[in-house]
């Protein structure tokens, strides 16, 4: 599991069918394989369970999930959206040894899962189809409702390389509409971070910052966008190169000030 969710009253975390097995070194085979003969299972609990008996399990098709975006509770279901793909490679420590290749069962979406923890039953879809990973949202809504998704867009291309980022609107019934920007050139980056506007008035009233790599200069650059419209505000040219990365967070002055220090006994 690389990564769970959590809404209001429930945590949620993911048994999916990416098995390590030491034995199959005796076989001349990776120890990680994806077994897509199995499903995958999801379990959800109350936050503050105090036994693994107050876990109920459920059961999709095989899939793997690297990162989840959010998760809401409506009525009688908890709801979860995440970056799915039917299997994986585990970034080339597969048997196959490959990341992309151009599989579509690599391919990560945009998808939804729905738990209803009366009947425990699940209803599953894909929200897009557009190959994307690394979402982020405004935290402030983390574990509610959240109209806003933010994601990396991939090269249509079979390289892992980070060529622009696609702004997803949702509503009750699934996706409403989506934008992107593009970096445009040979410029690449990686995840975005979003940085809530003060005295914000809206859920996606802030800013989304990365670093940009542009191939043909050899240079990086941070640059900041508007939430909202996707539209550029700064490229600040850095002083070096940024090698690509995987995540990145916002903390604010205030965050920094007011931070508890830990118990002297936590730091044995």
């Amino acid at each position: 599991m690389h990564d769970f969710a959590v809404s209001e009253n429930y945590s949620i975390i993911m048994n999916l069918p990416l098995t390590f097995r030491p034995e199959r070194l005796l076989e001349g085979e990776n120890v990680f394989q994806f077994e897509s003969n199995r499903k995958s299972k999801f379990g959800i609990f109350p936050r503050h369970a105090a036994s693994e008996k107050e876990i109920i399990w459920f059961q999709s098709e095989s899939c793997y999930v690297f990162h989840t975006a959010n998760a809401w509770e409506q009525g009688d279901e908890v709801v979860l959206v995440a970056c799915r793909s039917k299997a994986t490679s585990a970034l080339g420590m597969s048997n196959d040894n490959v990341i992309w290749k151009g599989n579509p069962d690599y391919t990560s979406v945009l998808y939804e899962w729905r738990f209803n923890l009366k009947s425990h039953g699940v209803r599953e879809r894909a929200l897009d189809s557009e190959r994307i990973e690394f979402p982020v949202i405004n935290e402030q809504f983390l574990g509610r409702y959240t109209k806003y998704i933010y994601a990396a867009k991939f090269l249509e291309d079979d390289t892992p390389l980070v060529d622009g980022l696609v702004k997803y609107e949702l509503n009750a019934d699934g996706l409403a509409s989506t934008s992107s920007l593009l970096y445009g050139g040979k410029r690449y980056a990686g995840e975005c971070v979003f940085v809530p506007r003060n005295k914000a008035s809206r859920e996606d009233d802030g800013y989304l910052m990365t670093f940009v790599y542009d191939q043909s200069t050899d240079g990086s650059e941070l640059w900041i966008i508007d939430a909202i419209t996707l539209k550029k505000v700064a490229r600040v040219q850095l002083p070096r190169r940024i090698p690509y990365g995987f995540h990145g967070k916002w903390v604010t002055a205030d965050q920094i000030k007011n931070q508890k220090p830990l118990p002297s006994s936590d730091l044995n």
